[in-house]
């Protein structure tokens, strides 16, 4: 959220900044979910609902780290936990 925040700040790309945090809530949103499951099969789609947006945070996170909205290093945390989500999920 943070970066979502220096993006706006520096008025950045909105449409992008939006995006990223969309997808990067959700992901929480959806893991949340996915503990109070009605079912084995609800979790699993939960969950995969989840990796998806963490898949899709990535792919804002690669964009925004190639057009140099930012400098490399503010966003390199960011991406590496990222990275660590999607693993996990």
């Amino acid at each position: 959220m943070n970066l979502v925040h220096d993006l706006k700040t520096n008025k950045k790309d909105y449409v992008i900044s939006n995006q990223l945090l969309r997808s990067g809530t959700s992901i929480g949103a959806n893991v949340y979910e996915a503990q109070c499951a009605a079912s084995r099969k609800d979790f699993n789609n939960k969950l995969t609902i989840a990796l998806k947006e963490a898949n899709e945070t990535h792919y804002w996170l690669k964009l925004i780290n190639e057009s140099q909205y930012l400098l490399k290093l503010n966003i390199k945390k960011t991406y590496q936990q990222n990275t660590q989500q999607n693993s996990i999920i």
